[in-house]
């Protein structure tokens, strides 16, 4: 595969990080320190999170439709949760 842009090495620097990432876990599965179905947590979760993360970055890239960066189209609550 050919790097036509700095974004294709960005994408590839990420992913070989979450290969990493990923190898720690299994090799703390190996040694007791997670199990299976924490690892399974792991996974599912960071699927999740990545799904999320591509939405936004689709949604972000079409224009927003006409009237909708108007506060009062916003639906806001009153206030928000403090976590």
């Amino acid at each position: 595969m050919t790097i036509r842009s700095y974004q294709d090495l960005a994408v590839w620097q990420k992913a070989i990080k979450l290969v990493g990432i990923a190898y720690h876990f299994f090799i703390a599965l190996e040694l007791g320190y997670l199990t299976q179905s924490q690892l399974e947590v792991f996974f599912n979760k960071s699927a999740e999170v990545g799904r999320i993360l591509h939405g936004l970055v689709d949604s972000l890239k079409q224009p927003p439709a006409p009237g909708t960066l108007k506060p009062e189209t916003w639906n806001l609550p009153d206030a928000l949760p403090i976590l």
